[in-house]
């Protein structure tokens, strides 16, 4: 088909544009055993609310409050194996790599819907957001979970509805 790579391709730049931190964390995490294999509409928003759960705390625990917000990208893969995250998360500042990467590890260790992760911080922004967008197709166009992506540059996000 030519329009889904057109897709990815668009969806790829839109990303790469509208995400402007340099510096962040690339985190993968796997759901419990509850949450890992259905993949159906329901299952769906109980992933949303369980990262808006993990993310909210992360936020609180670098000390952001209800008006700043860490940049974030998080987008849901529900492929043949487990459902899992991957997130990639501004690093703020005042924050070292070492001190962000274990800030994150405690905070999915507390929330027991979490479970194995894998936290890299990033430096090539380009082909990571190429990474997270090769899942975006025409059948599956939500996997981007824009409940819980925030991003510092004013942007209108989509939702297509049959």
């Amino acid at each position: 088909m030519y329009i889904e790579p057109n897709l990815e391709e668009q969806t790829s730049k839109w990303l790469d544009n509208l995400f402007t931190r340099p510096r962040g964390m690339f985190v993968t995490i796997h759901y419990s055993e509850g949450l890992s294999d259905n993949r159906d509409f329901n299952t769906r928003m109980l992933l949303e609310r369980v990262n808006k759960q993990f993310l909210r705390k992360l936020e609180r625990k670098l000390g952001f409050n209800d008006r700043t917000r860490l940049e974030k990208l998080v987008v849901i893969e529900k492929g043949k194996f487990r459902n899992h995250v991957h997130m990639v998360v501004e690093t703020p500042i005042h924050i070292s790599n070492e001190k962000m990467t274990e800030t994150i590890q405690r905070c999915i260790r507390s929330n027991t819907k979490l479970g194995s992760s894998d936290i890299q911080p990033f430096y090539d922004k380009e082909g990571l957001v190429r990474y997270l967008s090769k899942e975006v197709s025409i059948q599956e166009i939500d996997c981007i979970d824009l409940k819980n992506t925030f991003t510092k540059k004013k942007c209108i996000f989509w939702n297509r509805t049959g």
